[in-house]
This record gives structure tokens, C-alpha cells and sequence, in this order.
């Protein structure tokens, strides 16, 4: 039998039910492969993903494997996909695109320097020997300036 196919409300392929038992083999498309890269940028779960795409967690798996494989660095690909469109754009004279680059590189810089902060604020303490050790390194190299060298005798 010719399978027959349309279109539904968010522009997603179907196919029409053939009289067949069961649910129809799934096929895999660039179009859901991109939805899947996508929910996986958003952080979305298999669940969610699979149920957006109207196909079973193992199905998911089974077809869209590779990208799944990357979830973890699909926020990052995204981010910088649009840092890269952005800056096509402003290069062509977009002048809103290099304002929302500006805001997105804003945006990264404040991330950054919140996470320095957490790492300083979240940082174990030294111990009492090692902090001594610290602060005597930081002297003789902030006060003495390589004024005195290791070995070298002066009157």
C-alpha cells in the first residue's frame, strides 16, 4: 500500500492511517533531527523530546542517537551558532544585530565572572602552614621587587 502523507498544525509530516495495525514505522528527517538538537539546546528530557517529535523514547533513541549523544554541548553549539548569525549580520550593517551582540557578549561576561565568584566564595580554605607559605611567597615577591636575588651577595 502507497503511503499517503500531510501536514498538521505546526507543519510536521504525518502520515495518514493505511487500515494497517499498529503505529507506522518512523523515518528519520533532517527537519526532526533539528527538532531534536533544538529540545536538547533548550534542555529538554527524552520524554519531552520524544513526545514533541510523536515517536516512543526508545525510537527517539534508536534514530536520533548522535545528536542525543551531544546534549550536553547543544546549548553551547546553539549559543554560538547565534553569536556567529549576529555577526554576519552586523558585518552587513545590521545595526540591532551588533547591539544584540554587545548584549550577548554582556551577558556571557557577567556569567563568567559569576561563576569566578562562586568558585572564590565556594573555595576551601588554606591551612595554617600553607596560608603562612602563601603570604611569605607574596611579600618577598610584591615588596622586594627582584631587588634581592636567591644566591647573590650584596653589600
Amino acid at each position: 500500500m502507497d503511503d499517503v502523507f500531510s501536514k498538521d498544525l505546526f507543519g510536521g509530516v504525518t502520515r495518514i492511517t493505511s487500515g494497517r495495525r499498529g503505529r507506522p514505522a518512523h523515518k528519520w528527517s533532517q527537519e526532526a533531527e533539528n527538532a531534536v538538537i533544538m529540545g536538547c539546546a533548550l534542555g529538554w528530557n527524552n520524554e519531552r523530546i520524544a513526545s514533541s517529535l510523536g515517536v516512543s523514547v526508545p525510537t527517539l533513541r534508536k534514530h536520533y542517537f548522535s545528536a542525543l549523544k551531544a546534549k550536553d554541548i547543544a546549548r553551547d553549539r546553539y549559543e554560538i551558532w547565534k553569536a556567529t548569525k549576529l555577526q554576519s549580520l552586523a558585518d552587513d550593517g545590521n545595526v540591532s544585530a551588533y547591539r544584540e551582540l554587545e548584549k550577548l557578549m554582556q551577558k556571557m561576561d557577567r556569567a563568567r565572572l559569576s561563576a569566578e565568584i562562586d568558585d572564590a566564595q565556594n573555595a576551601k580554605p588554606l591551612a595554617k602552614k600553607a596560608a603562612a607559605r602563601k603570604a611569605a611567597n607574596e611579600t618577598v615577591a610584591s615588596d622586594w621587587d627582584g631587588m634581592l636575588q636567591p644566591g647573590v651577595y650584596q653589600n
